[in-house]
């Protein structure tokens, strides 16, 4: 395997590790070099990012920071929890 010098080792084992995650989540995958940068790697990305963010969100919600709003059809919203203007007076 011929490893671009321009790439360090962590970085190489860290693509890896998002391959293996992928493959785990996915054990019947497969695609062309490609695909897997292209899809899978995207996709991982993304799956994780919605954890954290959603980690996040539940941060800033339990510090009342933001308010989720939902209803029976759609996803919830979140957005800068509201002053309650007769309370602040």
């Amino acid at each position: 395997m011929d490893i671009n010098p321009n790439f360090d080792e962590k970085q190489v084992l860290k693509v890896a590790n998002e391959i293996k995650r992928y493959l785990h989540a996915c054990p019947t995958a497969s695609d062309s070099l490609d695909g897997i940068a292209g899809w899978w790697l995207v996709r991982q990305r993304i799956n994780e990012n919605l954890k954290l963010v959603e980690k996040a969100l539940e941060s800033l919600k339990a510090e009342g920071f933001i308010e989720a709003n939902s209803d029976q059809f759609s996803d919830t919203v979140y957005s800068l929890k509201k002053i309650d203007v007769q309370n602040s007076k």
